[in-house]
């Protein structure tokens, strides 16, 4: 798993500790290639995605939205009332810089609330499709009877938020990563994914092996062969069962996994196409350009000018 998991790449992540008091409500609209989540730290939130399904989370809960849907956090407030907006207050915040947002009055001395770790952040487009396809369009981590990670991580929330000190971004990013990760393992342990994708192909050993391989080493001259060698099974039992379980041949795959890392590269490298090319186990860089081009519609150097 974590040779798959580590090709996933978030980048622009921004996080908000919100304090929300009254009948409150942040309408926060669709993002295209992000994902997000909340860490509910006090009080209780009400969450309605934009397709309509519906969660309550409490404290020490976390939701995850994979795809970047449009979402609703709110108060949990009487049929007929009205809620205050204050997504526009809350971006505004997060565009200033302001890591600390307190939106909203307390309709009495000394009432609660709700504290929240907000945070959305950009996933590398091909990266994006491989999550959003297969994981649920919500995740509710609920406490009723809470994993150790999530105890742990709501509580490392809390201290970094306790106490404003230098380096508290870069911890809170990280966490973002872990808490991430962690939930996506949570999907696979309660079956909460697809049936079918590379997910799913990881809870077999055997094609996992292969996975691992293919991730760890995706400029190697790969076979279906050599794929079963590595999982342990001969050619045709592997690829019958890579493709019931990932839902497309091995070397299917890997030609989309070549140029998931060629769009990372040239995203975030200054590697020489030649260079890409090479390690993704093209032979000459006409042969990149000409795969590459079939996958993005343009061609290597141009994606790099405009991304």
């Amino acid at each position: 798993m974590s040779a798959v998991i580590n090709d996933i790449h978030f980048r622009d992540a921004r996080h908000a500790f919100a304090r929300l008091h009254g009948d409150w409500q942040l309408s926060l609209g669709e993002v295209a290639d992000s994902a997000g989540f909340c860490v509910v730290v006090q009080g209780q939130v009400q969450c309605t995605l934009e397709s309509g399904e519906q969660a309550v989370a409490e404290a020490g809960e976390v939701l995850l939205f994979p795809g970047g849907e449009g979402y609703r956090l709110s108060a949990v407030i009487e049929p007929g009332s009205v809620a205050e907006e204050h997504a526009p207050a809350l971006l505004e915040a997060l565009a200033a810089g302001q890591r600390r947002v307190s939106l909203g009055a307390p309709q009495m001395e000394g009432a609660a609330g709700a504290s929240l770790l907000i945070c959305r952040f950009r996933v590398d487009h091909a990266r994006a499709r491989m999550l959003t396809s297969l994981l649920p369009r919500l995740v509710h981590v609920s406490g009723g009877n809470p994993p150790a990670w999530l105890v742990l991580g709501v509580q490392f929330v809390r201290v970094e938020l306790a106490s404003p000190q230098p380096g508290n971004d870069a911890i809170l990013n990280r966490l973002v990563d872990v808490l991430f990760i962690q939930c996506v393992r949570h999907c696979m342990d309660t079956g909460q994914i697809s049936t079918q994708g590379w997910l799913a192909g990881l809870r077999d050993a055997s094609v996992a092996r292969a996975l691992a391989a293919m991730h760890q080493r995706p400029g190697d001259n790969w076979t279906v062969a050599g794929l079963a060698n590595v999982a342990g099974l001969s050619r045709s039992a592997f690829a019958a069962r890579f493709r019931e379980l990932v839902g497309e041949p091995p070397l299917s795959y890997l030609a989309a996994l070549r140029m998931l890392q060629a769009e990372h590269l040239l995203r975030r490298t200054p590697m020489p196409l030649i260079a890409i090319a090479d390690t993704l186990g093209y032979q000459s860089s006409q042969a990149f350009n000409r795969a590459f081009r079939r996958h993005t519609g343009v061609s290597p150097g141009r994606f790099r000018r405009t991304v």
